[in-house]
């Protein structure tokens, strides 16, 4: 039940930064990107750590080649913290799968 109200919080501050990012003078094609994130973000039957990851991986290639405004840039640096702590125990989980499965 906890980590249930840590993810709706965090679901909502997110949300809170989209709307925000929705209202800067961003360039169409991010306007629209923003725009189907949020729409995501709003319906309750998608699983929101996917969805930030997802995003996150669709913005990638454009920080990579600095093509992001900078509103979007910043927000795309908070979402990759973000999604590093609702990753927390993958590794370690490879890890120790590894070592139960040997080859």
């Amino acid at each position: 039940m906890e980590n249930r109200k840590k993810e709706d919080i965090t679901k909502s501050a997110l949300l809170d930064e989209v709307n925000y990012l929705l209202t800067q003078d961003l360039p169409v094609k991010e306007y629209a990107l923003i725009q189907q994130f949020r729409l995501k973000l709003l319906d309750n039957r998608n699983y929101f750590p996917k969805l930030a990851l997802d995003f996150e991986k669709k913005l990638t290639p454009l920080a990579i080649n600095q093509k992001l405004s900078k509103p979007l840039a910043e927000f795309y640096l908070s979402l990759t913290k973000l999604n590093k702590t609702h990753q927390t125990g993958t590794g370690l989980s490879y890890i120790l799968s590894s070592l139960f499965n040997p080859r």
